[in-house]
């Protein structure tokens, strides 16, 4: 049985998603500790508070999907409006700011990449639920459902290999030989953002 164009879309759909979940979870951490040079416990903490915060988000927005009403569809809307603030909060995961090292400084800096990793987590959510949700709408055949699942698992896969690559040939191309460069971690985000869109 081949695959049908609501199959591909739906399948294409989550890997868009996953080329920005790939980087974030791939090099988020390595990125707040070697560039913006936090220590790797706070950031651990951060991270896991944000992932608190998504679960809660979890909740709530699929409250907000099942009550939604609009004409465009119960998870189209949902998928147009998140997808722009998934890719602008992914690139932002990887801006570099320097922040210097003073006290004050460093207190910004960790406010910074909390409500960044916040914001981050709360718009994956938004977008990862009805992209995932849409699987029951792709086709009321159980086979051709098991299809759109297997597509969509193979090139999640892919994309959360993606990262990996790009962040390996874009530091070739920009001769990062003592380590990987904030401009290789920000060059690579927004590539990821734009696949992902």
């Amino acid at each position: 049985i081949g695959l049908t164009g609501n199959m591909w879309l739906y399948a294409l759909g989550l890997m868009g998603i996953n080329f920005a979940i790939g980087l974030v979870n791939s090099y988020q951490a390595e990125f707040f500790n070697k560039i913006l040079e936090a220590d790797l416990i706070a950031i651990a903490i951060i991270i896991l508070a944000a992932k608190f915060i998504s679960i809660i988000a979890d909740f709530v927005i699929g409250n907000l999907i099942d009550r939604a009403n609009f004409k465009a569809g119960k998870m189209r809307p949902w998928i147009l409006m998140s997808a722009f603030p998934l890719a602008v909060f992914t690139t932002l995961s990887f801006a570099f700011i320097p922040f210097g090292s003073s006290a004050g400084a460093t207190v910004g800096k960790y406010i910074y990449i909390t409500i960044i990793m916040i914001l981050w987590n709360v718009s994956m959510t938004m977008a990862d639920i009805p992209v995932s949700g849409t699987l029951s709408l792709v086709t009321n055949n159980t086979n051709d459902t098991n299809n759109a699942a297997g597509m969509a698992n193979t090139l999640r896969s892919v994309a959360l290999a993606c990262p990996g690559l790009f962040i390996m040939f874009i530091g070739l191309l920009m001769q990062d030989n003592n380590g990987v460069s904030w401009q290789t971690y920000l060059v690579t985000a927004v590539i990821m953002s734009v696949l992902g869109l």
